[in-house]
């Protein structure tokens, strides 16, 4: 959850002082005002891309871990379906699908957001708005 919400208020705030920063280089020279436009919007995207590239890896792993946890579940339910199994094995299992029926959720940041596959794109969707918000404010 710390990782996310530091990304998400990162981005706005690097893309404020994007904005800010380039409106304040309206005075400056036009060489010098190209270069530091550059290096500004460069060194902005360069840091937000690992905060963002981070916040993808800790959701497609967990697409993994809940992968891992679906097969797991379908292979204790076909070696129940298989009478040729030992005993501690067969509890196992019963309790390996019991469990998932019954206690299984995904993880949650403090039931604000599920880490899954879809977090990047709800991620991408929010901060969009913002951003959308901050250059109304901006330009109006």
């Amino acid at each position: 959850m710390f990782h996310t919400v530091d990304t998400f208020t990162r981005c706005l705030f690097y893309f404020t002082m994007a904005l800010q920063k380039l409106r304040m280089l309206d005075n400056v020279e036009d060489d010098k005002r190209d270069l530091q436009q550059s290096v500004t919007v460069v060194l902005a995207v360069v840091w937000l891309s690992k905060n963002i590239f981070v916040l993808v890896m800790h959701s497609v792993l967990g697409e993994k871990f809940y992968i891992t946890i679906e097969e797991a579940e379908t292979a204790c339910i076909q070696r129940l379906k298989n009478r040729n199994y030992f005993e501690y094995e067969g509890v196992l299992c019963k309790e390996v699908v019991q469990l998932n029926r019954v206690s299984f959720s995904k993880l949650d940041a403090f039931g604000l957001f599920h880490i899954d596959g879809t977090l990047p794109l709800h991620f991408a969707g929010i901060v969009t708005n913002y951003i959308v918000l901050i250059l109304q404010t901006m330009f109006l």
